[in-house]
């Protein structure tokens, strides 16, 4: 059982991610960016599902900030789809967002709950590439490294 940070405006949003993700995780419901700051620094959240457009217009600063402070966090995009968006949207994938849930389209309790397993499961695999590269290239330095005695 996972804790879940969710920054969305509309109740109904909400109320589907608590119904997809029932007696599974957690939800903390924020209503501003300090409060999914301050859910992750406080609970162990392994996923936000955020309303990129939540303060009116897309905020990326906020997005690479937690993803700076919280590396192993899960993020999922939860938005209603309009044309003067879709431009963010695709930034959203650049600033580090697992997956994309579109307010009326992708959020039936079951859509949800396999949209947030993906997104999850692309969150792992990420970070498990970036350790298995770290790894790679320390291991790499080792074994060109020499010592030598004058």
């Amino acid at each position: 059982m996972g804790v879940i940070a969710t920054l969305l405006p509309e109740e109904r949003c909400l109320l589907r991610v608590l119904q997809a993700v029932s007696g599974q995780h957690t939800v903390v419901p924020c209503r501003t960016w300090d409060e999914v700051f301050t859910a992750c620094e406080d609970e162990a959240v392994h996923l936000a599902a955020i309303d990129l457009f939540a303060d009116g217009k897309a905020n990326f600063d906020r997005v690479r900030h937690l993803k700076l402070r919280f590396a192993r966090i899960t993020l999922v995009a939860y938005v209603a789809f309009t044309a003067s968006r879709a431009r963010d949207l695709f930034d959203a994938g650049r600033a580090g967002f697992d997956g994309l849930i579109i307010v009326d389209q992708d959020d039936s309790p079951l859509q949800l709950k396999s949209v947030l397993g993906q997104a999850e499961a692309r969150g792992v695999a990420s970070l498990l590439r970036n350790r298995l590269r770290s790894e790679e290239h320390t291991s790499e330095l080792q074994s060109h490294s020499f010592i030598s005695y004058a």
